[in-house]
């Protein structure tokens, strides 16, 4: 019985890891992207917002992480809410900044900043050019 247990897990285990070779890994570009300093702040404070699933903590803490400096050198530069701010966003982090800002609840008067928002990523990846 404990020979069949073995035999299959290493079965399992050896289709895993083939499974896992075949995957070809897509990097996705980095993003230039300009957003208002308020639009900025608006999605940093409202990840809280966010609802996750166990498997995109470390996304999530990823995007927390990446913002967070930002943020802190626009309180530092006292940078206005009007202020453009440009970054340059990892591909990875802008696709889940994207999905989660996707996710946030906000209030009905912050649409507008969160859609700024949002097409402020959007333009930045159209304006990337594909790789030959």
């Amino acid at each position: 019985m404990r020979i069949i247990k073995l035999a299959v897990l290493a079965l399992i285990l050896s289709t895993v890891t083939m499974f896992a070779q075949d995957k070809t890994e897509t990097k996705i570009p980095d993003l230039d992207v300009t957003f208002l300093a308020g639009d900025l702040a608006l999605v940093y404070t409202n990840l809280a917002t966010v609802e996750i699933k166990g498997e995109e903590a470390q996304a999530f803490v990823d995007v927390q992480t990446f913002l967070k400096p930002h943020i802190e050198n626009m309180v530092a530069n006292k940078t206005k809410t009007d202020d453009p701010v440009k970054i340059k966003v990892g591909g990875q982090i802008a696709q889940n900044l994207f999905t989660f800002a996707n996710r946030m609840t906000i209030k009905g008067g912050e649409a507008t900043s969160l859609v700024r928002f949002k097409k402020a990523l959007l333009d930045a990846a159209g304006a990337v050019k594909p790789a030959k």
